[in-house]
């Protein structure tokens, strides 16, 4: 009896001691790689979800330059930053040389509406309305800043926010399409290691199956974004065209942008 005695005290003086330090240490660890990484989640699952949805473009793409799986990452991720990034840095400058006109002319006192057309009247629930407002704005626009400041400022805002969070989701998606390179870069070996982790939960037999699951779901759920921000791209784009909007092609482009960032195509 003293043994056990002796044996249980021993027990939780050393063992017990020890397996609670490093219980506590692996918490430890885990709970500040866990804040460590939260602020960077939305960026990896952006670049994950872009690295499955485009690496059957990158095998393709390795395919032609003899099996450099880096190269081929590059030259997409090149490709992607050119595209997405030269339309969205022609918008960004002609919206600040307008932001810098209009504020110019308010300086300067030379800022004026043109009048409506009198076809504005005729358009259906909101034709009177907005006729009326257009009018007074042009007519005496001193008056009707005055008179709608709190309305014009908090427009202001909205329109300065909707402009950030734009520019903030564009750059995010540069990020991980960078990120979805070295992804895909890797991608073998990172598929193999996936199916390892899967065999290991779900077990052998459905571990594989799982993966292509899942795979083939991300991928289908990608295409699917993609598309309809196209049509909705196609369509606006012809609509521009018809309009006679200048540089109906960038907007169309960018357009297809806010489509895929799930963002509203009313910003463009």
């Amino acid at each position: 009896m003293q043994l056990d005695n002796l044996t249980l005290r021993k027990f939780l003086a050393t063992d017990l001691m020890d397996f609670v330090i490093r219980v506590s240490l692996i918490a430890f660890l885990v709970v500040m790689s866990a804040r460590v990484f939260a602020p960077f989640a939305g960026l990896l699952a952006w670049a994950l979800i872009l690295a499955i949805a485009l690496f059957p473009l990158h095998q393709k793409f390795a395919k032609y330059l003899g099996g450099r799986q880096g190269r081929a990452a590059t030259i997409m991720v090149l490709i992607g930053l050119l595209v997405i990034g030269v339309p969205t840095a022609m918008l960004g400058k002609s919206f600040a040389g307008h932001v810098h006109d209009v504020y110019s002319a308010f300086e300067n006192d030379t800022f004026s509406i043109a009048k409506p057309d009198a076809k504005v009247a005729d358009w259906p629930v909101v034709g009177k309305k907005l006729y009326a407002t257009w009018d007074k704005a042009a007519n005496n626009l001193p008056a009707f800043l005055q008179e709608n400041k709190e309305q014009i400022k908090s427009l202001s805002k909205r329109v300065a926010s909707g402009a950030a969070n734009t520019l903030g989701s564009v750059m995010l998606l540069l990020g991980a399409l960078i990120v979805a390179g070295i992804m895909m870069a890797y991608g073998e070996s990172a598929s193999q290691s996936m199916q390892r982790i899967f065999s290991r939960v779900t077990g052998r037999d459905k571990g594989p199956h799982l993966l292509k699951l899942s795979t083939a779901t991300v991928r289908s759920v990608a295409v699917g974004v993609i598309g309809i921000a196209f049509i909705q791209a196609l369509l606006l784009g012809v609509g521009f065209i018809l309009a006679g909007i200048p540089a109906a092609g960038l907007l169309a482009m960018l357009v297809l942008l806010l489509g895929v960032l799930q963002l509203p195509a009313l910003l463009i």
